[in-house]
């Protein structure tokens, strides 16, 4: 029989996250469930320890070794085929540093299911806090990009409240509907890292699939343990990869303006709260964001796994 559910997370430099990771997963109380372990050529032992875990947990475990690192966008394509040919319906991309509740799954399934949702997604708190990192999310016109609602606050909500649909969240945990797929394709690997997630939200949710906030399904969130949070590494692809989703989806007055807003923002409060890394490599983000939108931006194909 095959297995319904494809939880799939991209490996690296994850060895510090794995216990907690694999430890939670252990504890769902929903458990027709296959964990897809995409390796991107990962430098330190996250691979070994996927290995040597996989004989310890009591349930499925792939593990698919990339050669290279091609991006997180790119590894969870692989994730996704996988699942495909092995016949799951439901796909639950994740990041591996993580930490569920025993009913994360089995909650996020039962809410995604009774309203039909196409893509559903947990509250997010900063693993260790009271503390939030996703409560909802939406589309920030003002700067560009996307917004998390409640993020840095204390988490004040009870267990009953109630789930609603929102315009974004991150893949961070998003559980994805296969007919979601079908429809509007797999992830654009030229995000490489950051606005895949964003990019995927605004092609379904254009294509009428519909995003569920389901706060009583939790996990707690370490993050950025592979991208080092506001490293030269991470400033790099958020600038540059805000410049091509801003052109992707909206018209180019307001690219013109998105571009404008950041440089600005480039020259006077990064110039202050950034170190010189952290400031050349969000200046190179955006020549190079600007660059690449020099040519005109194709769409993702709506096939599986190609693109145009």
């Amino acid at each position: 029989m095959q297995e319904r559910v494809a939880i799939i997370t991209v490996l690296y430099n994850s060895s510090s996250v794995l216990p907690d990771f694999f430890r939670s997963l252990e504890g769902q109380t929903r458990r027709d469930f296959t964990l897809y372990a995409v390796d991107n050529a990962s430098p330190d032992d996250s691979l070994e320890q996927v290995q040597a875990w996989a004989g310890r947990v009591s349930f499925p475990v792939e593990v698919i070794r990339s050669e290279t690192n091609a991006g997180i966008a790119a590894g969870n394509n692989r994730g996704i085929r996988a699942a495909r040919e092995a016949g799951c319906r439901w796909f639950l991309l994740t990041n591996n540093d993580t930490v569920w509740e025993p009913d994360t799954l089995e909650i996020l399934l039962a809410e995604a299911e009774r309203h039909g949702a196409g893509m559903a997604v947990p509250k997010i708190t900063i693993h260790g806090t009271d503390r939030l990192w996703y409560a909802g999310g939406s589309w920030n016109r003002l700067r560009g990009g996307t917004r998390h609602h409640g993020l840095g606050r204390r988490d004040r909500a009870t267990r009953d409240e109630a789930s609603r649909p929102v315009e974004y969240a991150p893949t961070c945990c998003m559980l994805i509907r296969d007919t979601v797929f079908e429809r509007v394709g797999v992830m654009d690997e030229r995000f490489f890292l950051y606005y895949d997630d964003a990019d995927f939200v605004r092609r379904a949710t254009r294509a009428g699939e519909t995003l569920w906030y389901v706060p009583r399904s939790c996990l707690a969130h370490k993050e950025s343990v592979s991208t080092g949070g506001v490293s030269p590494l991470a400033q790099y692809w958020l600038s540059r990869n805000l410049l091509l989703f801003t052109r992707k989806h909206y018209s180019a007055p307001y690219w013109c303006y998105v571009l404008a807003v950041h440089w600005a923002i480039l020259l006077t409060k990064r110039a202050i709260t950034f170190d010189r890394a952290q400031w050349t490599a969000c200046r190179r983000g955006i020549l190079d964001g600007i660059e690449i939108c020099r040519t005109p931006v194709r769409k993702i194909s709506t096939e599986i796994g190609c693109t145009e």
